[in-house]
């Protein structure tokens, strides 16, 4: 359910009469220790509004779930007269005394009629979204079909490809290579055109793509679909291996293109299951999406089964991020893929020695401006008014310039409590944290990318939501191309954090962002952020 700004506003004073007669305790536990520490800077009193604000920033539509178990503490606070019409209105039991017990036990059954009961929104209902995915799908072409332009690949996407498909050609038996670009550039674009060229030139093939989470792995699979429609030759069939889909496949017939998640794939393997024995033994390429996961030990062994029973396998890894912290306790990602790099060369053939400066200076990256809080060292904290102050009166001075913000917070009650002062402000602010829901983040997402002005070319940065708060969700696999500026509160402990985060800020004009973008950030940060492409260059040197 998409709820503009004026409809949130009503559901907190909604949700906020629950809270009317909560006790001192009851409240801080309610909104948080930290949450109300931070708040009380700015408030004698924290209220009941700002309590329901706190819950619908960590849960969203969620807040009245019994997994969060809200509910249960709103009716442990009811007095003894209040508690009995609710039981009453809820026809509960009062089997042994245990009146309180048994309502929380009620509530769970009939969480509607509490809805009720309460005067609550829809806005809390349970939503049971219809997933109408198939776990098998064909792609068909159709002669003279009409279809709209993706475009071709940039020139240094191409030159990757090509460069790939040349080395293959050239190797023979089992082969594998890593593919390394910085964030921005287009892998996923890349990887998706060679892997259709793969294709084209065979009369069968069974592709496995493998990444870390579902979402990426449903995103890549829409990429390929829209791509093929473009550039195939055959009615070909993908299909999903993540979440609850486990295909059956016949792989000794036609193409197949499989999209996992490693963590499906790792417990089909403990369960010997058929479907992934047939895999393992009949891959012909296997590309390995955000490939630094590939080290982590679990991964690992799904990979090298794989690579250990299919015959002639190419094995192809995609990073914007060729090493993780603590590389030293997993396989070195440089060896893993056999020292083959994929160089970022230009159109005469020699290598690119510093590519992030290059695809900036063509504008398929943006320029970054880095400018630092002027704020003592002392004052960083997530509960100094001196510090939220300044973050939001410079937050303030970019939304006059209609900006799109992202901010890094240095928790996550940090966050919480920072999206509370910013609404507070009129500002058109979000939090994204581990607790929101997978329905909320969309809509927050859908909403910071939404222009809802009528004449864009008149005013083009006029979106439903401004700000999107975070403290390390949004660090990677998420397509945000509008953003302007990037706020890092939080301090980064190492060099693959902080250029993960930096890629938010990334995206070109040539690829849908700006020609420059700003970093404000704690002082902290200086010797990690300070110039972006010594910072890429410094990791791609690690491994």
């Amino acid at each position: 359910m998409k709820e503009s700004y004026d409809n949130k506003k009503e559901i907190i004073r909604s949700l906020s009469t629950l809270f009317g007669d909560v006790s001192k305790p009851l409240r801080a536990s309610l909104i948080g220790l930290k949450i109300e520490k931070i708040l009380s800077k700015y408030y004698d009193n924290i209220s009941n509004e700002q309590i329901a604000q706190s819950l619908i920033t960590q849960f969203g539509s969620e807040a009245l779930l019994a997994k969060n178990k809200i509910f249960e503490k709103i009716v442990y606070g009811l007095d003894e007269n209040e508690l009995n019409k609710l039981a009453q209105y809820l026809n509960t039991p009062n089997a042994g005394g245990e009146i309180y017990d048994n309502v929380v036990e009620v509530i769970s059954k009939k969480y509607e009629e509490f809805l009720r009961y309460y005067k609550q929104s829809d806005y809390f209902k349970i939503k049971k979204e219809k997933d109408s995915r198939v776990v098998s799908e064909e792609i068909e072409l159709e002669y003279e079909q009409k279809l709209i332009s993706l475009g071709y690949p940039h020139p240094y996407q191409n030159l990757v490809k090509l460069e790939l498909e040349e080395r293959i050609r050239k190797s023979s038996g089992k082969y594998r290579a890593l593919v390394v670009m910085p964030t921005g550039s287009g892998k996923t674009r890349t990887a998706v055109e060679f892997m259709i060229d793969f294709i084209r030139s065979r009369k069968k093939s069974n592709i496995l793509w493998i990444v870390e989470s579902p979402n990426l792995s449903e995103q890549s699979l829409q990429t390929f679909k829209s791509l093929w429609q473009l550039r195939g030759d055959r009615l070909i069939k993908v299909h999903r291996c993540f979440s609850k889909f486990v295909p059956q496949i016949n792989f000794s017939t036609c193409t197949n293109i499989i999209f996992g998640a490693f963590d499906k794939m790792k417990g089909l393997q403990n369960n010997n299951d058929d479907f992934f024995n047939s895999l393992k033994e009949s891959t012909d390429l296997m590309i390995i999406d955000e490939a630094h996961f590939s080290l982590a030990e679990t991964y690992e062994e799904v990979i090298s089964d794989i690579e250990r029973n299919s015959p002639d396998i190419k094995k192809i890894g995609l990073t914007a991020t060729p090493m993780r912290s603590g590389d030293t306790e997993f396989y070195n990602l440089k060896d893993y893929f056999d020292a083959n790099l994929i160089d970022f060369k230009d159109e005469d053939d020699n290598i690119i020695n510093d590519p992030l400066k290059f695809l900036q200076k063509k504008h398929y990256l943006a320029d970054l401006g880095v400018e630092y809080l002027s704020i003592p060292e002392e004052d960083i904290l997530e509960d100094s008014k001196e510090f939220n102050d300044k973050v939001i009166e410079r937050i303030q001075n970019s939304l006059k310039e209609h900006k799109q913000i992202i901010i890094f917070a240095m928790s996550k009650d940090h966050a919480v409590a920072l999206n509370i002062l910013l609404q507070a402000k009129d500002i058109k602010s979000e939090c994204i944290i581990g607790d929101t829901s997978a329905a909320d983040r969309i809509n927050y997402f859908n909403k910071f990318k939404t222009n809802i002005n009528s004449d864009p070319s008149e005013h083009p940065k006029l979106f439903e939501l401004n700000v999107l708060i975070n403290y390390n969700i949004l660090s990677t696999g998420i397509d945000l191309p509008r953003v302007d500026e990037l706020y890092l509160l939080r301090k980064f402990g190492n060099e693959t954090t902080a250029m993960q985060v930096l890629g938010r800020a990334l995206r070109g004009k040539k690829n849908g962002g700006n020609l420059k973008n700003k970093v404000i950030s704690i002082k902290g940060n200086k010797t990690k952020i300070n110039n972006e492409s010594e910072l890429y260059n410094l990791i791609k040197n690690m491994y």
